[in-house]
């Protein structure tokens, strides 16, 4: 998906604190060995280029909150991001042994930068820092931002360069929906939105399900109208997150929110309700077997 915001403009100076902090983690991604590397990889050395993204991100981000909130905040962020962490090597782990040995390319580590910003996000919100026009709000902002622009258009061309595997289109689709469900929770955290804004978020992880259920890959795509919806939700989101203050924000998310997360949701009830019936139309036909005519 592609999100566009040229037309928005902040202050110098917030622009200024922005650049710094993505600075930050390019720099950490850029030193470490390997992920600065344009070269593919074994399936066991993306293991490790992970553990290098992890760390990075862990030590980039750690450093500004504990130097900005202190030891206490920091213990229970690091928690976070320890356990979303966690649960984005378990997902790796299981799809690498399900789709077997494959190798992976630069675009791979993109889509994986991607899912670390998303356990950034989750970490914030179980630091229990409620800073929006803060250093807190300014970090999930601009790596928020950076994920779904830079990070996500970057990694498809690269993807189709370097020629597209199984592995990277399940990462793609879920990074994409890990990064939205925990912009949902800090939106509805701090940013001023409703907790019903997180249904959405929550009810699209039944769609891996249905597939991971008859034994396939969860994958993506969709009709315009789910990306349309999609890229909505994700504009609503940027904006409740925005380390700005002004009536305008407010009015915008108090109009928006109903039919915005309202539509995402009718969208991925249709989007469920359609993959239901083309698994139970596939069970059909395996149970059914092939049809042998009758002999005279």
């Amino acid at each position: 998906m592609f999100y566009t915001f040229g037309d928005i403009h902040f202050p110098r100076r917030l622009r200024v604190r922005f650049i710094d902090l993505e600075k930050v983690y390019v720099h950490a991604m850029d030193t470490t060995p390997f992920v600065a590397q344009h070269s593919a990889s074994s399936a066991a050395t993306l293991r490790q280029t992970a553990q290098k993204i992890e760390l990075a991100t862990v030590v980039s981000t750690g450093i500004v909150i504990w130097r900005t909130y202190g030891l206490r905040s920091t213990v229970r962020y690091l928690a976070g991001l320890t356990l979303a962490l966690t649960a984005q090597r378990t997902f790796l782990s299981a799809m690498m042994r399900k789709t077997g040995a494959q190798q992976a390319s630069l675009a791979d580590v993109l889509t994986l930068s991607r899912a670390a910003t998303g356990a950034v996000l989750a970490g914030l919100v179980a630091s229990g820092i409620r800073d929006r026009t803060g250093m807190a709000g300014r970090l999930s902002w601009s790596m928020l931002l950076l994920g779904v622009t830079a990070l996500d258009w970057l990694d498809g061309p690269l993807a189709r360069h370097a020629g597209a595997t199984r592995l990277g289109s399940v990462l793609d689709i879920e990074a994409d929906s890990w990064l939205t469900l925990w912009s949902a929770a800090c939106a509805t955290a701090w940013g001023d939105l409703p907790r019903w804004c997180l249904l959405p978020p929550i009810l699209r992880y039944l769609d891996p399900l249905l597939d991971l259920r008859r034994g396939k890959l969860p994958r993506g795509g969709g009709p315009w109208w789910s990306r349309l919806t999609g890229t909505g939700q994700m504009v609503l989101f940027l904006t409740a997150l925005a380390p700005v203050d002004g009536r305008w924000r407010k009015q915008a998310l108090a109009v928006a929110a109903l039919p915005v997360s309202g539509g995402q949701s009718v969208a991925v009830i249709v989007l469920l309700a359609r993959k239901r019936q083309e698994n139970a139309g596939a069970l059909h036909k395996q149970s059914a077997g092939p049809q042998h005519p009758h002999s005279s």
